[in-house]
Formats: C-alpha cells, sequence, structure tokens
C-alpha cells in the first residue's frame, strides 16, 4: 500500500528517488545509513520499492532542514545510496540542460509492498517517529 501520492509529497516533503544497482539487504543497507540520517535531522518514510534487473528502485518521502530544493534533493540521493553516475546525469540536467531531475523514475514497475513496511519500520526507528 503507498501511504501517499508518488508525485507530489506531502507539504514541506520531497520525494528522494533511489536507484540501487546491485542486489542488497535493503533494510540492512538503511540500517547503514543510520547516522547519517541523524545527521541531517531527516524524516523519512518510504513510499515505493520495486525490484530492477540489477537492484531496486526507491522512493522516500523525506524532511529534513537541508533539504530545500532541487540541488539538495540530488545530495540526499547520492547520500542515500543511490548510484553515483545516475546522481551525476541529474546534476547535469539540473545545471546544464536545465531539465527535470529523475528521468529514469518514469515506467511502470510491480512495487513490494511488504519491503515497504519493513522499511517504514526502520526508518521509524531511527526517525524516532512517534
Amino acid at each position: 500500500m503507498v501511504l501517499h501520492n508518488l508525485r507530489k509529497p506531502r507539504k514541506n516533503y520531497r520525494l528522494v528517488k533511489l536507484d540501487i544497482d546491485e542486489k542488497v539487504d535493503l533494510v540492512k543497507f538503511f540500517s547503514e545509513k543510520e547516522t547519517v540520517i541523524k545527521t541531517l535531522e531527516a524524516k523519512i518514510r518510504c513510499l515505493y520499492v520495486a525490484e530492477t534487473k540489477k537492484g531496486y528502485h526507491v522512493i522516500l518521502e523525506v524532511k529534513s532542514p537541508y533539504l530545500k530544493n532541487d540541488r539538495d534533493q540530488i545530495f540526499f540521493q547520492l547520500i542515500l545510496g543511490s548510484d553515483p553516475v545516475r546522481e551525476a546525469l541529474n546534476w547535469r540536467r539540473l545545471y546544464i540542460m536545465d531539465n527535470s531531475i529523475n528521468v529514469l523514475f518514469n515506467k511502470k514497475e510491480k512495487m513490494n509492498t511488504e519491503l515497504i513496511k519493513k522499511l517504514n519500520k526502520l526508518f521509524k526507528r531511527i526517525c524516532n517517529w512517534q
């Protein structure tokens, strides 16, 4: 079940889209990012996870005092584990071609709702959700 709209986040949140190019245990993957998440004072909810040929596409709804614009969004995507080449292309689109970022997330994929639940349980603990 999707918590919120995948195209428009709630007020004061942004959609952070990760392209993870390896088959990993995503709960462990994000557990290892706990210090980064806390340092950036991020509140995170997982909205979408789909398996790809190489890894996963993950969409997170994120609120942080350090996440204000597209440039910050690209930084968050990179630091949370997205493919660095993809984020370099997003940076180029943003600053050179003045196009929208995250063009890889335009096709339909099968969502893994069980993994979304597990990740939200983890983010709830890390982010101190009440």
